[in-house]
């Protein structure tokens, strides 16, 4: 399996690989001070008043969170899964370059799994490794896990 080391940066740094104007509607989200909530936040938000939210459905953005974790997790710490082996090592060539490249890859890479265009991951992306790039590999993905079990359990609270 290949390792993926992601670049450290604080979540500023992070914040720093997107548009400004993503960067700041994420910092009044909260992003710099709960940023996985702020990245759950950020695919709840209905945007325009004249679009429909993702998935077309309040409770869309929440699931669609979930999943956007655990396909995170399948990319990042999967080891018996060999399906995204070849994305994988794509993401840690790209990880070498910095954290723009980092998101891009990743968001380029999930985008279609998960059946949107990778712009609109890609704010909730930023915060989600900003948190992980805190961690080393083997916590990266207990802390991964660890989103996903908090995020289950609001969904089966509600």
């Amino acid at each position: 399996m290949t390792i993926l080391v992601l670049p450290s940066g604080s979540v500023d740094e992070w914040l720093d690989t997107l548009p400004a104007y993503q960067a700041a509607l994420l910092v009044e989200l909260g992003g710099r001070e709960e940023p996985a909530a702020a990245a759950a936040r950020w695919l709840e938000s209905a945007g325009p008043s004249n679009t429909a939210p993702l998935g077309a459905l309040k409770t869309g953005g929440d699931l669609f969170f979930l999943n956007l974790l655990r396909q995170l997790r399948t990319l990042l710490c999967a080891t018996a899964d060999a399906t995204l082996e070849s994305e994988r090592a794509a993401v840690v060539r790209q990880a070498a370059l910095g954290r723009t490249a980092t998101v891009t890859a990743v968001a380029g890479l999930l985008g279609p799994l998960l059946g949107v265009a990778p712009v609109l991951i890609a704010p909730a992306l930023a915060l989600v490794l900003a948190v992980l790039s805190q961690v080393g590999q083997a916590t990266m993905c207990d802390v991964l896990s660890s989103l996903i079990s908090a995020r289950e359990a609001e969904r089966s609270d509600s």
